[in-house]
């Protein structure tokens, strides 16, 4: 019979598997949207990798000092995400300007034409 610890080792280890789909997704990124699409690669390939060492940490494979300074990292870490996510987003909504500058000057050409 395995351990609740083996169980949760397979279990992190299956969450960052999942991360693999989605990095090679951004592969195939759109035009224009480059330095979102790496911003995002960075961001899945950190989060995998702090997913597996909390794996092998709640795994007990690695021994940290404190489980206060465990939580440290998971903090620091999802702190350090959170970041990387906002600037993904931020540069995503950049490109997009153009897209709403296009449509408004489709509709002032409308208006100018009498539709």
């Amino acid at each position: 019979m395995m351990s609740a610890q083996t169980i949760t080792l397979i279990l992190y280890l299956i969450l960052t598997v999942l991360y693999l789909p989605l990095i090679v997704t951004l592969y195939r990124r759109p035009a224009g949207q480059e330095n979102a699409a790496i911003l995002l690669g960075i961001y899945l390939a950190l989060a995998s990798v702090f997913t597996l060492f909390e794996g092998l940490y709640r795994a007990g494979e690695i021994h940290i000092v404190t489980p206060q300074v465990a939580n440290d990292f998971q903090i620091y870490g999802a702190l350090f995400l959170s970041f990387l996510l906002t600037l993904a987003v931020l540069s995503f909504i950049r490109r997009r300007p153009t897209c709403v500058q296009a449509a408004r000057d489709c509709l002032s050409q409308c208006r100018m034409e009498g539709y």
